[in-house]
């Protein structure tokens, strides 16, 4: 499961270099829980300290640990034999990014999606047609694009290039820096001064034009009717099943969290009463369902596995939606990784990692090294927490396979001289608990959203398969 909640800078992308004369050097550690530690220094002078936890040997959930909050993921590179390089970037992608605009002030939100379609002539890979649909604080529109290249090959170790996107409107071309994890997952951010966007594109392969069988699915975004952030925040995840040849469903599940205040927009959880979809040829197709409050959600829904992104005016965001294979119990060690957004004048982030180990029957902790989470706060301390006690529970909803309800607990770490040294939720007491729904996507990767009225968290619990 790739996924990207990317951080936004109004500078050059840093890249990853062994910089001589510095001490220390670029270098990670990782504990045998999988839990680990990254500082990178830069060819730009910046020192990132990160913290991260192994999923996989090719993956991992990472937060950035030095005063600057940011989450999202470390994989593998896989290049094909002879490295990277531009012919490999063939054939039709999906992407989704967000961001906000660097033109308007103060800066509105924005979410780009779309689908573009690369081909490769005289050794130069040009894009021969595509898509992009933009939310601007609400306001949609959608452009075809018209051209783009890849206009800097991509290194064939780094895997870094340059490509460009032309729309009709205004007649302008927005440049994208990538990388390449492998031809089929590309990550990239916007190098241009109308935005600062980052996401991923995904390639489609043989995605079809059809939905069949169980359905999991999270977003998030902003409501840009709403002036004050953190309560124009809205998270939300549920669940549906589409019956093979049709292009409705009913009965469905979901719950949503809109600036913590669950109980007037679908949590503790509402039947999702009816929904739609259509997919054309293009793989760019549309999404829309109605709760049991009868809230109507709209996205635009671009094939791989999907990706959603918002259409309707109420939300201003991306999210996922995948096929659901469910597991009844958690068993083992997982990552959890979690977000939460504050504000004074402006959002700000707060994101917390960790390790806890499943029991099978309802609990979540064990060993004091399994129960882990570094947290970085900005506004509060410049400082990250390290250590803090984590557990939990659940129970599985029986009306609602894939779904289940629950809290973590996150406890002041060892040393700790007041409450006020580790507050995720701001103003909460210590130790801070979130009751949350769990969503499962599969046996080993599961949706997260906080479902109480004292933030809006969202984020993912991903089980450890480490040697």
């Amino acid at each position: 499961m790739d996924i990207v909640s990317p951080k936004y800078h109004d500078e050059a992308d840093p890249i990853l270099a062994t910089v001589t004369g510095q001490t220390p050097t670029t270098h990670y550690s990782v504990d045998p829980s999988g839990h680990g530690t990254l500082l990178m220094l830069t060819q730009h002078g910046e020192t990132l300290n990160m913290s991260f936890v192994l999923t996989s040997p090719s993956h991992a959930v990472v937060i950035e640990l030095d005063g600057e909050p940011g989450s999202g993921t470390l994989d593998l590179q896989t290049p094909p034999s002879g490295g990277f390089a531009a012919s490999q970037i063939s054939g039709g992608y999906s992407f989704t990014m967000v961001g906000v605009d660097a033109i308007s002030t103060p800066p509105p939100y924005l979410s780009f999606g779309g689908t573009f379609s690369f081909s490769t002539a005289s050794n130069i890979t040009g894009l021969t047609g595509g898509v992009i649909d933009i939310n601007t604080a609400g306001a949609l529109s959608s452009e075809p694009i018209t051209g783009g290249q890849v206009d800097t090959a991509p290194d064939s170790i780094t895997g870094r290039g340059v490509f460009h996107i032309v729309v009709p409107s205004p007649g302008t071309s927005r440049a994208f820096i990538f990388y390449m994890v492998s031809p089929k997952v590309l990550r990239f951010t916007e190098q241009d001064a109308a935005a600062f966007m980052g996401g991923s594109a995904y390639a489609q392969g043989s995605a079809g034009t059809t939905l069949s069988g169980n359905y999991v699915y999270q977003h998030s975004g902003w409501n840009p009717a709403i002036a004050n952030p953190p309560t124009g925040r809205t998270v939300a995840a549920g669940q549906f099943s589409v019956a093979s040849g049709s292009s409705t469903f009913s009965g469905g599940f979901s719950d949503a969290n809109t600036g913590a205040m669950p109980p007037t927009t679908g949590s503790p959880g509402l039947a999702i009463s009816a929904g739609s979809y259509s997919i054309p040829a293009t793989l760019n197709g549309t999404l829309a369902f109605t709760d049991a409050a009868g809230v109507a959600s709209t996205f635009n829904m671009y094939m791989v596995d999907p990706t959603l992104k918002h259409t309707d005016a109420h939300i201003n965001g991306t999210g996922i939606l995948i096929p659901q294979q469910t597991a009844p119990t958690f068993l083992g060690n997982y990552a959890l990784n979690l977000n939460n957004s504050i504000a004074t004048t402006s959002p700000n982030e707060l994101d917390l990692i960790g390790v806890l180990s499943g029991d099978g029957n309802g609990h979540f902790g064990g060993a004091a090294n399994f129960a882990l989470a570094d947290y970085d706060q900005v506004n509060s301390s410049p400082t990250p927490v390290l250590g803090a006690p984590l557990s939990g529970g659940f129970q599985i909803d029986q009306g609602h396979p894939g779904r289940a309800t629950g809290s973590f607990t996150v406890n002041l770490p060892a040393g700790a001289v007041s409450p006020n040294n580790y507050p995720f939720i701001p103003g909460a007491a210590t130790p801070v608990t979130l009751g949350v729904a769990i969503y499962q996507v599969s046996q080993t990767e599961s949706f997260i959203i906080e479902t109480d009225t004292q933030a809006n968290v969202s984020g993912y619990l991903v089980q450890l398969q480490l040697p």
